[in-house]
């Protein structure tokens, strides 16, 4: 008796979290808007190390990006806050909290 209840609480379970990723996967992407995501790129080359490449960081008016493994991040504008990436370590890309722009934002930079 117990056995075909534990059966059947694992089978509800198993149906409500096939149910729930299949609700997921039909959400539209719109319920994205509004979410910073990474803008990177495909490298040509693997970087073992995480590697600054175009400006130091808090240089708003230059866009800026880091190699990692097989991809490029690049600093992204949202709205007119910057989110610059950088190397938190030698392992890990992180992007730094929005900078307000002053004159706008624009491909990965601040308007001068």
């Amino acid at each position: 008796m117990m056995e075909n209840k534990n059966l059947f609480y694992v089978t509800m379970l198993s149906l409500l979290g096939i149910l729930a990723i299949f609700s997921l996967s039909l959400v539209n992407s719109s319920n994205l808007q509004g979410a910073i995501v990474w803008n990177r790129e495909l490298s040509d080359v693997f970087h073992t190390e995480c590697t600054e490449v175009d400006d130091p960081l808090k240089e708003f008016g230059v866009k800026g990006s880091v190699d990692f493994e097989r991809y490029r991040y690049h600093d992204v504008c949202y709205g007119s806050k910057l989110f610059q990436v950088h190397c938190s370590s030698s392992v890990r890309v992180a992007m730094l909290h929005g900078y307000q722009c002053p004159n706008g934002c624009s491909d990965g930079a601040c308007v001068r």
